[in-house]
């Protein structure tokens, strides 16, 4: 480096940092979403709306559920991790993984009764039964994810995840076009994502097991139950309209609705990992305290995500009938939803970054009213407009509420102009994992 060229500044260093650990967390969310997303769509494609609406019931229950089942064990663990030396991150791993099974156990059981109650066909609850089981391998992922991504070693998830993944989507891939039933090829998701998650384990080496310790399990859960919560009612507010569309109009309309937004949703976790990111360096540095200097940082961390979110909405609008009709011309109805959700894209993109930046600051109160009041303005507009509007009543209750979601953050961050030096509760960012 020559004598008239500075160094960068940490800001600068740190924004590298994230962005390279962004890259190796969107390549394996990309692996694992964008496979299992292409697996659903394929399955759209061969089994036909109706079987793929009772699929999709069934997958989005489930994934209310992890909310609930995960508990924010994930935030608290990567705040936790990140304060700690690796022989004390082991014996926490060991913690976090012994609370977030425990939890998916509850959780699997609960998660039963209720689509009891709601779905009383027997395959239904079969593919419910099948679907669950990702309460358990997904939280177990989740678990050595956060303990790799509070260092910013999202690079060491990357190949098992490769691997796991590749395995995953070859194998459903063979099974769909041999026409076996639709309850072998939805076995394989937990398989591999339990699959990856030995392979990370693996890599450990001194990582000492399992041990189901019930008063640090108190501890953990305790402190993430909050965040649970919240991010249980974050699932809900996307989710919502799934179950309302099976009821109001049935299972064919919910695997037509399914199939638009199963196509656009995989392009948020491109943000996400990038928000993530973005969390880390906000809460580290206590010094980004000027609204200036946070959109610096803002701009350097996720400026790769917008591009992209940009140029896949824009696809989709344009290009989104002749996706659906390479799944049946049947699915051709969801394409009005499809550019609705593209709008949903971008606006949903600028939510997740504001909500970082408020939890960075440890606004935790904040953030729990605003989701109270996303769920409350999604649950009047879906019974307002789904029944009279269909799928396409569905898409505008997201759209609109997201554009509430803007709002309430945008004032909350611009009231609030400086970071504080109050804890940093978490990350509410919640990922749709595109199953």
């Amino acid at each position: 480096m020559s004598a008239t060229q500075a160094p960068p500044s940490d800001s600068v260093k740190a924004a590298r940092t994230g962005i390279t650990n962004s890259f190796y967390g969107v390549a394996s969310r990309a692996m694992s979403g964008f496979s299992r997303a292409g697996i659903m769509l394929l399955i759209a494609g061969k089994y036909g709306p109706t079987l793929f609406g009772k699929l999709a019931l069934a997958i989005s229950m489930m994934e209310i559920f992890r909310a609930f089942s995960e508990f924010g064990l994930d935030t608290v663990s990567i705040r936790r991790f990140s304060r700690q030396n690796e022989s004390s991150r082991h014996k926490l791993l060991v913690q976090v993984v012994s609370s977030k099974l425990l939890a998916a156990a509850v959780c699997y059981a609960i998660s039963l009764l209720v689509m009891l109650a709601l779905a009383g066909d027997s395959l239904t609850l079969v593919f419910s039964v099948i679907a669950n089981l990702s309460l358990f391998s997904a939280n177990l992922f989740g678990a050595f994810s956060s303990y790799y991504q509070s260092q910013l070693k999202m690079s060491q998830v990357f190949p098992p995840t490769i691997l796991s993944f590749g395995l995953y989507l070859g194998l459903s891939v063979v099974l769909i076009f041999s026409h076996v039933p639709l309850v072998a090829v939805i076995c394989l998701l937990p398989a591999c994502e339990l699959l990856n998650t030995l392979l990370l384990w693996r890599k450990m080496g001194d990582y000492s097991g399992f041990s189901l310790d019930f008063s640090q399990s108190g501890s953990l859960l305790r402190e993430s139950l909050p965040l649970g919560v919240m991010a249980a009612m974050v699932l809900l507010y996307v989710r919502l309209d799934n179950i309302l569309i099976f009821k109001f109009i049935g299972s064919a309309a919910l695997g037509i609705y399914a199939a638009g937004f199963r196509i656009a949703e995989p392009v948020l976790m491109v943000p996400h990992a990038f928000s993530i990111s973005l969390f880390t360096i906000l809460s580290s540095r206590q010094g980004l305290s000027k609204r200036k200097a946070v959109l610096t940082a803002v701009l350097h961390s996720m400026w790769p995500a917008y591009l992209f979110v940009g140029c896949a909405a824009g696809a989709l609008t344009l290009w989104g009938d002749v996706i659906l009709r390479r799944f049946g011309s049947s699915y051709l109805a969801a394409y009005p939803v499809l550019r609705i959700f593209s709008a949903v894209l971008i606006v949903r993109s600028l939510n997740i970054t504001l909500t970082s930046i408020i939890n960075s600051r440890g606004k935790y109160s904040a953030i729990a009213k605003i989701t109270a009041t996303n769920l409350a303005v999604n649950i009047v507009l879906a019974l307002l407009l789904i029944p009279r509007f269909g799928i396409q009543g569905a898409a505008w209750a997201a759209l609109g509420t997201e554009l509430w979601n803007l709002i309430a953050q945008a004032a909350c961050v611009l009231l609030d102009g400086s970071a504080k030096s109050s804890p940093v509760y978490g990350l509410l960012n919640v990922e749709l994992e595109c199953e």
